[in-house]
This record gives structure tokens, sequence and C-alpha cells, in this order.
């Protein structure tokens, strides 16, 4: 009887431990591309300022271009997993009624540090903090 009683035991050991055992779950993260597109610049993240109207920019190759509001803006950017940070190349502005808006984009591109994506929207963080947000522009 005892030696019944040990064979099943090893014989429930033996299964057992060939039994597959489960494979870790590997979580798959959807990677947006920031490059490519033309964002259209929606928001001053908390700020209640108004954005210029139809201010964009285009991200390729680690140069960047767009419209500001009134003038053009352009120059390079660096990004490393999810930091980025953006410098301007030397450029001409013309004199334009309502500037504020175009300056406060162009100073919250030079101080972002990060980016994301939230709810569809590309957002570019200085310090954790939203600065800018931008939407995918459709064309």
């Amino acid at each position: 009887m005892l030696k019944m009683f040990l064979a099943g035991c090893v014989a429930i050991l033996y299964f057992t431990g060939c039994a597959q055992q489960p494979k870790p779950v590997q979580h798959v993260v959807e990677t947006v591309h920031i490059e490519g597109k033309r964002w259209q610049l929606m928001s001053f993240g908390n700020h209640a300022m108004v954005v210029p109207q139809n201010a964009w920019m285009l991200l390729h190759n680690e140069r960047y271009e767009g419209f500001a509001g009134c003038n053009g803006l352009g120059g390079s950017y660096e990004k490393d997993g999810k930091t980025i940070h953006f410098a301007m190349d030397p450029h001409t502005m013309l004199a334009c009624p309502d500037i504020k808006g175009e300056n406060e984009f162009r100073k919250r591109l030079l101080e972002v540090d990060a980016y994301d994506f939230e709810d569809g929207m590309l957002v570019l963080k200085r310090n954790g903090e939203k600065s800018l947000l931008f939407m995918e522009f459709e064309k």
C-alpha cells in the first residue's frame, strides 16, 4: 500500500513537472512616430493664451520646419527615448500685428525636454508639465 502511495506521488510530481509553464505576458507598446507628420499646434498646455492660427511643424531626419503664425520656423532637434530638445536656426522675422502667441510658441519649443502621446495628441513637456499640445494634421 505504501509502495502504491509513493508511486502515485512520484507520478503526480513527474507529470506536473512536465506540464508547460505559463509564458510571461508580453506587453505590446504601440509606437507612434512623430517624424514625417505635420503637427498642428492646439494649445499651450494649461496656459490660457490663444495659440497662433495655423501654427504647425513637421519633423524629419533630426530637422524641423513649420509656421509659427506669421513667420516660418525651423531648426534641428535631438530625441532619445522620450526626451527631445529643439534648437532654432537663425532667421528673419516679419513685423506682425500680434506676435505674442508666436513668441510664446518659439520660447516653449526651445524649453521642452520630453514628449509623450495622450488622447491622440503629441504632448511636448517641460519638467514633466504639458507645454505644447499638437494634433496630427489631417490632409
